[in-house]
């Protein structure tokens, strides 16, 4: 008897670290134990040394992208990780019931500019100024309805930031018509040519990473896009009456984005 005793302790001594944990949490890490296949499949990257008790083929996958239908741009997690501003969307990712598609939730669409508001920081004029446009002699003159998108844009998007940020904002570029657009290199969607974004850069005794901040405090942008180029940066910030909430990282040559992972690019 006493011989059995010992086997069956060797036994439930060696089980545990045979047994595979697949689909479960990683150690130190927010992501899932699945194939490195699997990991490669969905986008993600995978670690090794973080699933102890698993087959070598079952490693670590994290920053694994997902998009909700809507295009909203989110992270797959397991649904205690997603915090209250977060909503999560099943079937986009790998893995059991519990590890699902992050997004930030849907912001409340904020009252139309016409609802009495009027600019406070800043005006369309400033919006379409460009000293390319004058150098080359480019006419950049917005349309009434492209006058409603700025007038828009700057009550529910930049005034707030400008009251978050508490100091002076200049604008590098605003509306762009579609021939200043070009000259400057624009993207060919750019949302600078629909009077619906601004480049904003600090004034004098001012801070862009304490802009980025305001930005994100703010939270009822469209899209928000860090940009580093040339040694230059600024900081894109574009409204639409129903906002995506998308942060981006521009540098120099290609967008990333990072709506749930910008705290190491601002």
């Amino acid at each position: 008897m006493h011989f059995f005793s010992k086997l069956i302790l060797v036994v439930l001594v060696i089980l545990p670290s045979t047994l595979a944990a697949v689909n479960g949490k990683c150690s130190g890490r927010n992501g899932i134990c699945i194939s490195t296949g699997n990991c490669k499949k969905y986008g993600g990257t995978y670690y090794s040394g973080k699933c102890p008790n698993d087959p070598n083929d079952i490693k670590c996958c994290d920053s694994i992208p997902c998009k909700a239908n809507d295009g909203r741009s989110g992270n797959c997690k397991f649904t205690n990780q997603c915090g209250s501003n977060y909503e999560t969307i099943s079937n986009k990712c790998p893995g059991g019931s519990d590890f699902k598609c992050c997004v930030q939730k849907k912001a409340v669409n904020p009252p139309p500019a016409t609802s009495g508001k009027k600019p406070k920081y800043f005006t369309i004029e400033e919006l379409t100024r460009s000293s390319t446009a004058t150098a080359r002699g480019i006419n950049n003159t917005p349309s009434a309805e492209i006058k409603k998108k700025l007038e828009s844009l700057i009550v529910n998007c930049l005034d707030p930031i400008r009251e978050i940020y508490g100091k002076p904002i200049n604008v590098s570029s605003g509306y762009r018509c579609e021939a200043l657009n070009k000259a400057v290199g624009g993207a060919t969607n750019s949302q600078h040519k629909k009077g619906e974004a601004a480049d904003l850069v600090p004034a004098a005794g001012g801070n862009l990473r304490d802009i980025y901040k305001a930005i994100i405090k703010f939270g009822n942008y469209d899209q928000f896009i860090i940009e580093k180029s040339g040694g230059s940066q600024w900081a894109h910030v574009s409204y639409t009456s129903n906002p995506r909430r998308q942060i981006l990282y521009y540098n120099g040559s290609s967008y990333k984005d990072v709506t749930n992972n910008y705290q190491s690019y601002i």
